[in-house]
């Protein structure tokens, strides 16, 4: 549309994706927090591929509430499910892969935009 930014989307793997470091405005990864074996290497994908001062973050089923973790310990049958994070968890993994934790809202219970960004080059 006239006056909207362009937004590109891609389904990738998001512990190698294929592009070029600080080639992003933004990364958003939506209900895929729970099926990474290595979810710092992916946050760390997206730290490579954001540009300087740029944001990244993800919609995920949160381990913040009792009915979470009751959810979460049914979804660990299922073979793809590793596990539902808390939000201070993700605050670590956004630290652990050199982003700096913006906020972490609620959607619907039990389901956290988690935010995060790059710091700006010095």
């Amino acid at each position: 549309a006239p006056g909207l930014p362009k937004l590109n989307s891609h389904k990738d793997n998001a512990e190698a994706m294929p592009c070029e470091d600080d080639c992003s405005d933004a990364r958003m990864c939506t209900q895929a927090s729970t099926l990474y074996r290595r979810p710092g290497r992916a946050r760390g994908e997206m730290r490579r591929s954001l540009k300087p001062g740029d944001g990244a973050g993800g919609v995920d089923p949160t381990a913040d509430t009792f009915i979470a973790r009751l959810m979460d310990a049914q979804m660990r049958k299922q073979p793809d499910h590793v596990k539902l994070y808390g939000s201070a968890e993700f605050r670590e993994m956004f630290r652990e892969a050199g982003l700096e934790p913006a906020a972490h809202r609620t959607i619907v219970p039990f389901m956290k935009a988690h935010l995060a960004r790059k710091r700006p080059a010095q």
